[in-house]
């Protein structure tokens, strides 16, 4: 269940000489309070995305929001706003949206590298997943290499999603008869994405 809203964080507040009260007529006695609002999922501040205000007469306490100022008000709350930045944390949590890509992206580079690098130097106990004819995945083992040629076992299961391979590449799974690749199909058929993730413990 995904937890968002909005909420305020307070940046200023000043007592008005000039401004006089709606109510009373009282000069002088407004306190106006300014305030910059930000969406949040799961109370992380996400983003701000608008300042606003709320004035109060300290004479009769008499309260208004911006929707209710007056013109008098409302050049005041400019000015105000114009020298009031907010607090940086409203935006952490597009910080931390940005890191996490950040790191997505550093981890799929790293992933892709040591693909290549176990693809060029194949090892015993490596598993291969793959993409079957059908479009159903499955994953074949390594158990010895030579200088052309890989040789392998083929898991007995294959599964219709990819991100679900780890649920059948289990030990028991996989067959007593070995098969062989040269090495020059492997690498064809990492190319042609048919070898979608390479494993090694």
């Amino acid at each position: 269940m995904l937890i968002y809203g909005t909420r305020s964080a307070h940046l200023a507040t000043k007592k008005l000489q000039r401004p006089t009260c709606q109510s009373c007529n009282t000069k002088g006695e407004i306190v106006m309070g300014l305030y910059r609002k930000h969406v949040h999922a799961f109370w992380i501040p996400l983003f701000p995305y608008k300042k606003t205000a709320v004035s109060e007469c300290g004479h009769c306490k008499h309260t208004i929001e911006k929707k209710e100022f007056n013109e008098e008000l409302n050049e005041e709350y400019r000015r105000i706003k114009e020298h009031s930045k907010g607090p940086v944390w409203q935006f952490s949590g597009l910080l931390l949206i940005a890191l996490l890509i950040a790191y997505g992206s550093y981890a799929s580079n790293q992933d892709k590298a040591n693909e290549l690098l176990y693809l060029g130097q194949p090892e015993v106990g490596d598993v291969y997943s793959y993409v079957m004819e059908e479009g159903n995945y499955s994953t074949f083992k390594i158990t010895s290499v030579s200088t052309d040629s890989v040789f392998f076992i083929l898991n007995d299961y294959e599964i219709s999603r990819a991100s679900k391979i780890y649920k059948i590449n289990k030990e028991e799974n996989y067959s007593d008869a070995e098969a062989s690749l040269a090495k020059s199909e492997l690498d064809s058929m990492y190319k042609n994405n048919d070898i979608i993730d390479i494993i090694r413990d």
